[in-house]
């Protein structure tokens, strides 16, 4: 069954080892989301496991935020222009 949530955002950090100081973080915030879909799998051994899902949502906006390593922080955002028909974004 489907699972309606009002906000969830994906987050990943890239830290480079020559440069600890520095961090580089890419954020997706979604609003009025619905799990359409949810799997999980992988095989046996040593592989991972693995979970897929599916998300639709009314709103998502992106953000790309960069610390240097004096501490001052770069922050861009953009947020969905248009949501097409075949489930793809966008962003302006």
């Amino acid at each position: 069954s489907d699972a309606e949530i009002s906000e969830a955002t994906v987050m990943t950090t890239i830290r480079d080892d020559q440069k600890p100081d520095e961090e580089t973080q890419f954020l997706i915030v979604m609003r009025d989301l619905l799990v359409t879909s949810y799997q999980t799998g992988g095989s046996a051994g040593d592989a991972p496991p693995v979970e897929e899902l599916t998300l639709n949502f009314e709103e998502a906006e992106t953000i790309y935020r960069h610390k240097a390593a004096t501490g001052e922080v770069q922050e861009t955002r953009s947020g969905v222009n248009v949501c097409l028909g075949d489930g793809s974004v966008r962003f302006k």
